[in-house]
Parts: structure tokens; sequence; C-alpha cells
């Protein structure tokens, strides 16, 4: 027997040898889902809910199971984190496993691949968490996951073990006509601030007054109008009575000569 027969034949064995030992847990590529669905897309910082289907068969028993979430480099782009199987698995067909995962906030838009490892010890022993030396199974699931920060899914859809299901209330993107009404509020209120402003500068600016014409005994009735129209209490004698224009008394010389000191 030749050398190349030898190695290709140690080779078959060795691959025969990890099938029949990896076969005990299953992790079926059909029963993989991702909110719900084949296929997502969520935006960054969303809870993401998935769904696994396993087959389990003697020795092999399934007790935790962690996802690795990778960019396309096979680069994890956040931290696993181990969750419970409870109850554990032992010698199970076509069970879905549901674990819900927040995506960090900062991912860029991506496609995202998927894998999730298994673990756990036969008999009355149990694993220590995802212990590597308990690992027993896994699976990729790549093109099934994908990030968008302007997708519209921003929660996953909460299915339950039992097969009944419920979903987290999404928050849709608000309408083009909100952005549009936005605006124009907003270019409505720059205005009217402007014009308030505009109001309270004048408000705060002490102008001088205009002078009364200018008192020569034969405008007596043109000059009592302009310190009546003006503020000046000219139209009142000097107990407080209203008279009519025509008489030029105290009153009238009065308020006369208080209007010409404020104009100068």
């Amino acid at each position: 027997m030749n050398i190349k027969k030898v190695v290709f034949l140690s080779v078959l064995a060795l691959a025969l040898s990890a099938t029949a030992a990896s076969a005990a847990v299953n992790i079926q590529e059909a029963g993989f889902t991702v909110n719900g669905n084949q296929t997502d897309t969520v935006r960054a910082g969303s809870n993401v809910r998935l769904g696994a289907t396993l087959d389990v068969s003697a020795p092999d028993e399934v007790e935790y199971g962690e996802y690795k979430i990778m960019d396309e480099n096979g680069i994890l782009v956040q931290t696993t984190s181990c969750f419970a199987i409870t109850p554990r698995l032992v010698n199970k067909n076509d069970v879905v496993v549901y674990h819900s995962v927040k995506l960090v906030n900062d991912l860029p838009d991506q496609p995202l691949d998927l894998e999730l490892r298994t673990f756990g010890v036969g008999g009355l022993a149990q694993s220590d968490g995802c212990d590597e030396d308990n690992f027993n199974g896994s699976a990729p699931f790549n093109g099934r996951l994908f990030v968008e920060r302007d997708s519209r899914s921003s929660d996953a859809n909460d299915v339950v073990n039992n097969g009944s299901s419920s979903s987290d209330e999404e928050v849709d993107a608000p309408p083009a006509w909100f952005f549009n009404f936005s605006k124009a509020m907003e270019s409505y209120q720059t205005a009217i601030m402007s014009i308030l402003d505009k109001i309270a500068d004048k408000l705060s600016k002490t102008e001088t007054p205009a002078c009364p014409p200018a008192y020569t005994g034969m405008n007596v009735n043109e000059v009592q109008g302009w310190l009546m129209n003006n503020g000046y209490a000219a139209g009142f004698n000097a107990i407080g009575v209203y008279s009519p224009t025509g008489f030029w008394g105290t009153v009238s010389s009065s308020a006369y000569a208080t209007a010409m000191d404020a104009c100068k």
C-alpha cells in the first residue's frame, strides 16, 4: 500500500470518527430563525431573538449554549454570552431553543455571521457553564442577520418555547409629514422669536419725544390738542374737571412746560 493511500485512509477514518461523535448533537440548519424569520434586518443596539432546533441523542446532553456573532471576516463584533438551556436536553428531537441577544449600539451596516455552540455532560454531572472541555456541538448560520442603522425593526419577536408567541411593540419611524411639520414649526418659532426680539429691543430704547408746537396764544386749540393726544393733562383744570380747549390756564401752562422739558 502506498503512502498516499495510507494517508487518505487515515484522514477518512478521522473524518468518520468526528462525524459519529458530533452526530449526538445536531443543530438543524432549517430550524434556525432570527426574530421568527429565516432572515432579518435590524438596527444596531436592538434585541435579536434567535431560535435553533436541536436533536440530541445519547450519550450527549445539552445544558448550555452560546452565540458567537462575527463579521464576514470571522472577527467577533461583541463578546459572547453563555446561557442555560433549561431543562437540559437528553434524547430529544426537534426541540426549539430560544435566546435573545442585544447587539452593541455602534455596529456599522453589515451582514453578521452567527455560530451556535452547545455544551453539556452526559449523566448526572453538569457542565460548568460554557466550559470548552464540555463542548459538544456547533453550527454556523451565515447570511441570516443584517444590521442597517435606518431599519424600522428595533426589537425581536418574543417567541416562547411552547409554540405560542407574542411580539414586543415595534416603534415605527415617524412618517414624512411629521418631519415636514416639525420643520415648519421650527421656522415659525424662529420667525416669532425674531419679531419678539425686535419688539423688546424697541421697548428697551428710550426715544426723545417730539416737542409740542410753539405756543403763540393764537394756536391754543392746536397746542392743547397736541398735549392731550400725547398724554399731558392739558384738558383738565386745577380741580380735576375736564375743560374743552380754547382756555389757557395754569394746567395748560404746566403741561406745556413739562412737554417742553421732556423733549429737550
